[in-house]
């Protein structure tokens, strides 16, 4: 797993062999699992293993596919540097507040663990 934000453009090829390596990964543990296990829900507020798939696809999707048609211009026009690259504050901010370790706190801020607050 990548656990580093890109500095340059050498890194992009071990990113889309990460990504190619995630998706492939995924995919053959979800097609072990039967039906009712993808769709089995521990309670009614929580989701199903299939229920957190669909939301990463439908949530990430849009961002997978206009980055990766951004890629592709840039290195159609040559547009490519070598880094290193500072990423904007936000950026930084962003990526570690989806860490797990943020993810725990995140729930431990709740009271009842849904992130509903009640």
């Amino acid at each position: 797993m990548i656990d580093w934000v890109p500095g340059s453009s050498a890194d992009l090829a071990e990113v889309e062999l990460e990504i190619a390596r995630q998706t492939a990964e995924v995919e053959e543990i979800l097609g072990r699992l039967s039906s009712g296990a993808l769709n089995w829900r521990p309670s009614p507020a929580k989701w199903s293993v299939g229920g957190h798939v669909a939301h990463m696809a439908i949530v990430n999707g849009p961002y997978i596919e206009t980055i990766g048609g951004c890629l592709a211009k840039a290195r159609q026009r040559g547009r490519l540097g070598e880094g290193p690259y500072r990423h904007p504050w936000f950026g930084r901010w962003f990526a570690g507040a989806m860490a797990p370790a943020s993810q725990e706190a995140m729930e431990d801020c709740t009271q009842d663990g849904t992130g509903s607050g009640s």
